[in-house]
């Protein structure tokens, strides 16, 4: 069952995971790890998004000119003629 993760009344509660993971036959141990893992992944995209907004939100920018510094900052320099 996949249920977005704004709608926590939905989601069943952990005696439930439980119950439903025994009646599986499933490892009690490997439910809270991919529980645990995908709390942690989660919570990294959730940082992510927070700290885009608070960083374009520091430099008066929109997040499409953040996105084009970062990627002028890590594009090598081009060669020029001069040089040459």
């Amino acid at each position: 069952m996949t249920v977005p993760a704004h709608d926590i009344s939905a989601r069943p509660g952990p005696a439930g995971l439980l119950a439903t993971a025994r009646a599986q036959r499933r490892d009690p141990a490997e439910l809270l790890r991919i529980l645990i893992n995908e709390e942690v992944i989660g919570r990294d995209a959730a940082t992510r998004r927070l700290r885009r907004r608070h960083s374009t939100a520091d430099n008066g920018g929109s997040p499409a000119v953040a996105n084009r510094l970062i990627a002028a900052l890590l594009t090598p320099p081009q060669a020029t003629a001069a040089a040459h």
